[in-house]
C-alpha cells in the first residue's frame, strides 16, 4: 500500500514540478514505474575494493520490466502487487504482457488511483479501540473549527512509523 501511494504522489510532484519550475526543459520529465511484491535479497554485493548495498532477485527483475514497459506517466502492478491492494486501488485490466525471461505472459494492472476509505485505514481492523490520544484529537478539532470559519490552515503530524498518525488521523 505504501509503495503504491508513493507511486502516485510520485507523479503528482513530477507533474506539478514541470508546471512550477523555473527550469526550461525542452520536453518535461516523466516517470515510468513498475511495482511487483516478492522476496528479495538484500546485502552488500561486489568485492573488497568496491562494495554495494543492493537488492536482487526475480522480484527486482520483474518490477524493472515493469517500469521500462509502463509508458510515461503510468504505474503498471504485478498480479501479485494487485491482490495485496486490490481492496483501496482503482486500476485498468488485466493486460497479459510478454516480459523479457519470463515463459508465460505477466497479468498486469495499470494503476490509476487509491480508493479513499473515510474512517478507516486501510491496514487497521474496522473499530478498532482508539485511547491515549486526547489533547492531539482535541486541538485537530479545533483547527477544524476555525476552517469552518474560512480560516486556512495546514496540519502536519509525524512520528516514528508505528505510532499512529493515520488512526490519529481517522480519528
Amino acid at each position: 500500500e505504501r509503495a503504491v501511494r508513493c507511486a502516485l504522489d510520485m507523479m503528482e510532484d513530477i507533474k506539478r514540478f514541470n508546471v512550477v519550475s523555473q527550469i526550461n526543459l525542452t520536453t518535461p520529465i516523466t516517470l515510468h514505474i513498475g511495482l511487483h511484491t516478492g522476496i528479495v535479497i538484500a546485502g552488500n554485493v561486489g568485492s573488497d575494493m568496491r562494495m554495494n548495498y543492493s537488492v536482487v532477485g526475480d522480484t527486482v527483475n520483474l518490477a524493472s520490466r515493469l517500469a521500462q514497459l509502463a509508458p510515461p506517466g503510468e504505474i503498471y502492478l504485478s498480479s501479485q502487487t494487485y491482490k495485496s491492494v486490490s481492496h483501496l486501488s482503482v486500476t485498468e485490466g488485466p493486460y497479459r504482457l510478454s516480459i523479457r525471461g519470463k515463459a508465460e505472459p505477466v497479468m498486469v494492472y495499470k494503476l490509476q488511483a487509491v480508493k479513499e476509505i473515510f474512517g478507516q485505514d486501510s491496514n487497521r481492523p474496522a473499530g478498532k479501540f482508539f485511547v491515549g490520544r486526547e489533547k492531539e484529537v482535541q486541538k485537530i478539532e479545533r483547527y477544524l473549527d476555525l476552517s469552518k470559519n474560512k480560516f486556512g490552515f495546514h496540519l502536519f503530524i509525524r512520528g516514528e512509523a508505528g505510532v499512529g498518525k493515520s488512526h490519529l488521523k481517522d480519528e
